[in-house]
């Protein structure tokens, strides 16, 4: 179902579901840790990844604070929340929802996002694949709504939007497997949400 996530954003809540509602519990972030899980999913490049094994890791002192931000700032809209979020070994830049409630950030992802902007970004982009209800097998449209809703929780949170799109930029140098679907993502939030950013008349 197509919406705006703007207005939904901006004038709409949802009674978050108890699971997902509730703030990450002492030692969530342990239980995420030691895993091997599937990541089966659409992740960030709106192209369905390969069902690899991943072990999970406890993320940083900086990611959980980042993450915590996050989660304050949707949970004031009443949206649904991941509860927990972890990192991965993998070779790509990648990140995606374990289990419809657990965020999951590759290292090398993690590696690539230096500032707290663009980390936020990442991390509000999963979140909203919760917040709105999608599955697994969303496409391309749903991770449009994902990116719109992630740039305006970065506004509730004070931090630079702009950074979605310097972030899509960075990911696409990384993996050029998915330029097309990153640049389409990119040239989406420039001209629709992002025209005051630096470049967005070159996109």
């Amino acid at each position: 179902m197509r919406f705006s996530v703007v207005l939904l954003w901006g004038a709409m809540t949802f009674a978050a579901a108890p699971h997902l509602a509730t703030l990450a519990h002492a030692g969530a972030f342990d239980e995420l840790a030691g895993h091997t899980v599937s990541s089966s999913r659409y992740d960030k490049t709106g192209t369905q990844s390969s069902p690899d094994a991943l072990i999970t890791h406890k993320p940083s002192q900086r990611i959980i604070h980042i993450f915590q931000k996050t989660q304050a700032a949707i949970r004031l809209r009443h949206f649904p929340v991941a509860s927990s979020i972890g990192t991965t070994e993998s070779t790509h830049a990648s990140a995606f929802v374990y289990k419809q409630k657990n965020i999951l950030l590759s290292d090398t992802l993690v590696k690539l996002l230096q500032s707290e902007d663009q980390l936020a970004f990442a991390i509000s982009h999963e979140m909203a694949h919760i917040a709105l209800g999608h599955t697994a097998k969303s496409g391309p449209r749903e991770e449009l709504d994902a990116d719109a809703f992630a740039v305006a929780v970065l506004i509730e949170m004070g931090l630079n939007s702009c950074s979605s799109a310097s972030m899509l930029e960075t990911i696409k140098s990384r993996e050029p497997l998915y330029r097309d679907a990153l640049t389409h993502r990119q040239e989406h939030l420039m001209k629709t949400l992002l025209s005051h950013c630096p470049g967005s008349s070159t996109l």
